[in-house]
């Protein structure tokens, strides 16, 4: 068993979701391009991965689930041995079924009673509440925690439960000390529960190691040492033969190693926990956690002791490296484990310890502390490593040896291939495999993070084409779409795409998703097959766009969107036509009006400032020209990056660009309409309302156009009366403006 699993489970789910929970808004991926800060950044270890990489022996114990739960397992085996007992014992087959069958029942009050007492349990633990457990990356996951308070208490049971006639000996006598158990009475409980071990081995097989187990869970709290005594009886009487059809010798190790951890006997407690772990018990994970946060408010003896100690020193060292969310600063989460790390490297230095494979996790431990001069001293006793070789190379940018730090990425990438989808990973074999970076949109591997600082070294080189292709190549769209819109030329975007990411077939997107969501799958973990291919296609489809290159433009829009970009094409190939018709230009370049305005976003709208199609255009995040231009790092753009981002990217640059190139067209369209024409007031009226909510000085030129060549008109005479846009009704008739002390009029 887990130390106290109920309560940190509802506390962690509380905590985290304080801890993590955005104020407003989606969640933004880590970025490259803002400062050094993200390049810099120490990587963090899963700390269920650490305990695993430390190939445990597994014991004698094994975990034994059926995945039914413990409850329904050990109500089955109940009911099992006591057949089987009531076999050898030779009650006859009617006699044997009426006594299962009464025991059954009793068994359930007893169900009903325990389950009872649970939520009572429950209840008081979210009263107390409870101080926020360590906050720690345990194992890979993206399953979101929910807590629900629990509900109200329903009443308590009345039934009396009663030990069935005709149940043997051992049976009986266990049975009598769970219902003295859960009825409060735990002086009986414990008398009947040695009662059974006194009684000769031959009539005792079935519930001996039962008994000693919960003998031991008797004595825990207010005897703990007495409490160990029973649960090493629990795991010698399995290996002497006794019953153990669930688990409980390999549960005994979880509760031996609590009853030591609250006498502080550290050494113990981790050893059983771990263990537990080996014997398949995961549960163990989140105990050693525990035990090893409260050992850091231990004094510098203690810690020295615990780092003298192999096992010891991996499990607290491991605890330093799995601070999942210490980049937030959580409440001075960081400053606090940063002390912890002080103290824990000086500890280990008054240990002596000096063996190879601490080496690479205190150098770490070192850097993510922010003492780099420890680090430095640990990295020379490391073995030359994956995981030290990327400490070097973040060491090198901080002295701003940025070449040195380049070269030293550009090997370490090929040591690390990024897995596609389909790969089954096992345990992490390495130290550096089972790191990672934490973000918002999920948990960044070593291999993607590596693309990413390697992209920025190379975008701060000069090398435009591979710090794009880097950037790309580990998930991190944001700024790639910076270096592929502001930074390369549309030829150099185009020769690129087409070299790197040819057309391949699109996977169908599930009902319910829509494109935010893909482009976020895309920040973190692996896209989906295709989705890397359309996005920089997309994003090179619209840039042509915008420079009126549509034949080039067309081959690369996604097929969803290929008939709309069509059909804009045409309309704006009719109304530029001058040998037609004026009133079929006019149409035509309202259609493209039109068009531009509900899709612009789509066909021809950025993807990076100023509209910010990444995002839906819902938030402005990202690197942009001003901020790389403010940037004072080591990784500061050059002069040649900063003159290459001032090309206009779109006319206007502008929030919501397109609305004001769907405004221009509408204009075009009215230039060729007759005044005084509710169709041309009503092009001018709504181009202007296009406009007038975010700039209202741009929409003022189509205020002044309507009423001056509409006045005739009731659109155009309202315009003039309110001297702005009036409201229109559902008809799309104008409606007066309400004076403030007139009350509107009844529906």
């Amino acid at each position: 068993m887990s130390l106290n699993a109920k309560l940190a489970g509802a506390v962690i789910a509380v905590w985290m979701a304080a801890a993590t929970a955005p104020g407003c808004g989606p969640f933004f991926p880590n970025m490259f391009l803002k400062d050094d800060s993200a390049v810099l950044e120490a990587p963090v270890a899963w700390f269920g991965g650490e305990i695993k990489r430390m190939k445990l022996t597994p014991p004698v114990e094994r975990r034994v689930t059926s995945g039914k739960g413990f409850t329904s397992e050990a109500a089955d085996a109940d009911i099992a041995e006591l057949q089987a007992a009531l076999d050898k014992a030779g009650v006859k087959p009617a006699a044997r079924q009426a006594i299962v069958d009464a025991h059954r029942v009793e068994r359930q009050k007893l169900r009903v009673l325990a389950d009872y007492n649970e939520q009572v349990r429950e209840a008081r633990r979210t009263t107390d509440g409870g101080a926020p457990p360590p906050n720690l990356a345990v194992a890979p996951t993206n399953r979101s925690v929910e807590y629900e308070l629990p509900p109200k208490l329903p009443p308590a049971p009345t039934s009396r439960i009663v030990v069935t006639t005709g149940l043997p000996g051992e049976f009986a006598d266990y049975f009598r000390g769970a219902i003295a158990w859960q009825t409060g009475n735990e002086a009986a409980a414990i008398a009947s529960w040695c009662a059974l071990l006194e009684r000769p081995a031959d009539e005792r097989h079935f519930r001996s190691v039962w008994a000693a187990f919960m003998l031991g869970k008797a004595h825990l709290k207010r005897e703990p040492q007495k409490a160990v005594g029973y649960f090493q009886q629990t795991r010698r009487l399995a290996r002497e033969g006794f019953a153990d059809s669930i688990g409980l010798a390999a549960s005994s190790l979880g509760w031996e190693a609590k009853a030591h951890f609250q006498q502080k006997h550290w050494v113990p407690a981790m050893e059983l926990y771990l263990d537990q772990a080996a014997s398949g018990d995961d549960s163990a994970i989140e105990s050693l956690i525990w035990v090893a946060a409260a050992a850091f408010r231990e004094d510098a003896g203690t810690l020295a002791m615990l780092a003298a100690h192999p096992k010891a020193r991996r499990v607290m060292t491991a605890y330093l490296l799995a601070d999942r969310w210490a980049w937030m600063d959580w409440q001075g989460h960081m400053t606090e484990r940063a002390k912890d790390a002080s103290k824990w490297l000086a500890a280990v230095e008054t240990a002596g310890v000096r063996d190879v494979e601490s080496a690479e996790q205190l150098a770490l431990a070192a850097y993510r502390a922010g003492q780099m001069q420890t680090a430095r001293r640990w990295i020379q006793r490391a073995a030359v490593t994956p995981a030290i070789q990327w400490l070097q190379a973040k060491l090198l940018l901080r002295d701003g040896k940025v070449d040195a730090a380049a070269a030293q990425m550009e090997q370490l990438i090929k040591l690390f291939p990024i897995q596609p989808p389909t790969t089954n990973v096992s345990v992490a074999l390495s130290f550096g495999d089972n790191l990672f970076v934490p973000s918002d949109v999920g948990d960044v591997p070593t291999p993607r993070q590596m693309l990413g600082e390697l992209g920025a070294l190379r975008l701060a080189r000069r090398e435009y084409v591979m710090a794009l292709d880097a950037l790309m190549r580990s998930g991190s769209w944001t700024d790639a779409a910076y270096v592929a819109e502001r930074v390369l030329s549309a030829d150099e975007l185009k020769a690129y795409v087409d070299r790197c990411w040819p057309a391949v077939p699109r996977l169908p997107v599930k009902e319910g998703d829509n494109r935010n969501d893909e482009f976020y799958r895309s920040l973190a973990g692996d896209p989906p097959p295709g989705q890397l291919n359309e996005n920089i296609r997309w994003l090179l489809a619209r840039r042509l766009a915008r420079q009126n290159r549509f034949d080039e433009a067309r081959p690369y829009y996604p097929a969803k969107w290929q008939p709309q970009f069509n059909e804009l094409v045409r309309s704006l190939a009719t109304g530029n036509n001058a040998a037609l018709a004026a009133i079929q230009r006019a149409t035509a370049f309202w259609a493209a009006a039109c068009l531009t305005r509900t899709n612009g976003m789509d066909l021809v709208g950025t993807e990076a400032e100023p509209d910010w199609a990444v995002h839906e255009g819902d938030f402005e995040d990202g690197p942009t020209v001003a901020v790389r231009a403010s940037f004072k790092g080591n990784l500061a753009p050059s002069a040649d990056e900063i003159r290459r981002t001032q090309r206009k990217e779109a006319t206007p640059e502008k929030r919501f660009h397109y609305r004001y190139v769907a405004a221009s067209l509408a204009m075009k369209a009215a230039s060729l309409m007759p005044d005084n024409a509710d169709e041309t007031a009503n092009v001018l009226w709504t181009a202007g309302v296009w406009l007038k909510g975010r700039d209202p000085k741009a929409a003022e030129v189509f205020y002044h156009a309507l009423v001056r060549r509409c006045p005739k008109t009731a659109l155009g005479a309202e315009a003039d009366r309110q001297r702005w846009f009036p409201e229109r009704d559902a008809n799309g008739r104008p409606l007066p403006k309400l004076k403030r002390d007139q009350p509107p009029a009844p529906p």
